[in-house]
């Protein structure tokens, strides 16, 4: 984490790269990932996998981005309470 911090080791930005990665996808698994909307609403009609895909990572975006605005202000917030 010193490292990250300091910006002067590329392997410590890799690896802190790899490990969320891996703990995203193992995170993805759990409940209220919208897994079973996104399921439910491309079998009740027809479409293109293309498509699928593409919703399907839009959702993961828009989750991504949700996650960062929340940390970020949970962090302004206790830094300011502190």
């Amino acid at each position: 984490m010193n490292a990250l911090e300091r910006g002067d080791d590329l392997g410590a930005l890799l690896l802190g790269l790899a490990i969320a990665f891996v703990y995203g996808c193992i995170h993805a698994f759990g409940p209220g990932h919208e897994k079973f909307v996104i399921i439910s609403y491309f079998l009740g009609r027809e479409s293109l996998v293309i498509r699928e895909v593409v919703v399907s990572a839009q959702v993961a975006v828009v989750h991504v981005i949700a996650a960062v605005v929340f940390v970020w202000l949970a962090d302004a917030v206790l830094k300011a309470g502190f």
